[in-house]
């Protein structure tokens, strides 16, 4: 299992979501190399989940961006088509008052 709890397959050298690194002992680790190796996941994981926070962040700020924009967009529409109607009143009228 990898960083990302993602299963890939059988003898990975990596993983393809979150890249982590497999490690394979060909004999049975130490007190010391588990340890080193369980801060290594626990640090993986911390990076991996601190990834995703930030890459959920940059989404909801786009999609904050983008619902300001449309926001935005229809009031600039909004603006222009209230431009035109009073043009054409105008027009309307002046062409009234000539005749």
């Amino acid at each position: 299992m990898s960083i990302c709890e993602i299963e890939n397959g059988e003898n990975p050298q990596y993983c393809s979501n979150c890249g982590w690194e497999f490690v394979y002992f060909l004999s049975k680790p130490n007190e010391t190399e588990l340890k080193i190796y369980r801060l290594e996941v626990e640090n993986a994981k911390l990076k991996y989940e601190n990834k995703q926070l930030k890459a959920k962040k940059d989404l909801d700020d786009i999609s904050e961006i983008l619902k300001w924009s449309d926001e935005f967009g229809l009031g600039l529409l909004t603006a222009a088509g209230i431009g035109i109607g009073i043009h054409a009143a105008i027009s309307a009228t002046a062409g009234k008052t000539q005749e």
